[in-house]
């Protein structure tokens, strides 16, 4: 979260895991841009396309067995949703690749797509990252998903069955996802035609 490369490394060359999850996340995934909140840009970036990757960190990372494809999990469990808000939830199954797309961070996806990441993989409501790309809004997410007979908590000033406008290509508070660059579309569409064995 610190970006601190000399303790990462350290970290990473003494046995540390690069897949490990923590709240739903990988710290590849953390580094890439996907926020604990939800999807962003990554830290010390800012979204909009504007922020360039760390790549060194990434780097670093992938270096160290990364998973470049590994998603968000655990986001829609019931105890995750017990101590966080809904906006949480609704980015279950996320990539790094989702993230950049909805961020329309160009290098990141541009980089992400450089180093193997998939755009067939799909999040927990079936969207790849060119439907991300497409602005294809994500299904609602069931008040009881995931719970069976445990009833859904109680989050203050949020409906949980509508948190699914909040998730990767939803945007906080109901927008409608807007549609990538030309430019993302088009690698996009390039990697899907030409994937890398």
């Amino acid at each position: 979260m610190n970006n601190d490369m000399e303790v990462i490394r350290a970290l990473l060359d003494n046995g540390a895991s690069p897949n490990i999850f923590d709240m739903g996340i990988t710290p590849f995934l953390l580094a890439s841009g996907v926020e604990a909140g939800g999807l962003g840009g990554a830290r010390g970036g800012g979204g909009g396309g504007a922020a360039a990757p760390n790549t060194e960190l990434l780097d670093l990372f992938l270096a160290h067995g990364a998973d470049i494809n590994s998603k968000v999990t655990g986001r829609l469990s019931y105890s995750m949703r017990l101590s966080r808000s809904a906006g949480w939830a609704g980015i279950e199954g996320a990539t790094a690749l989702h993230a950049a797309v909805q961020s329309g961070r160009t290098e990141m996806v541009r980089y992400l797509l450089d180093h193997g990441a998939r755009t067939d993989v799909t999040d927990w409501s079936g969207r790849t990252a060119i439907d991300v790309a497409k602005g294809v809004a994500p299904k609602p997410i069931p008040s009881n998903f995931g719970t069976a007979n445990i009833p859904a908590p109680v989050v203050a000033g949020e409906d949980l069955a509508a948190a699914g406008s909040n998730s990767a290509g939803g945007g906080r508070g109901g927008a409608a996802p807007r549609p990538a660059s030309p430019e993302i579309m088009a690698m996009l569409q390039n990697a899907a035609s030409n994937p890398k064995k």
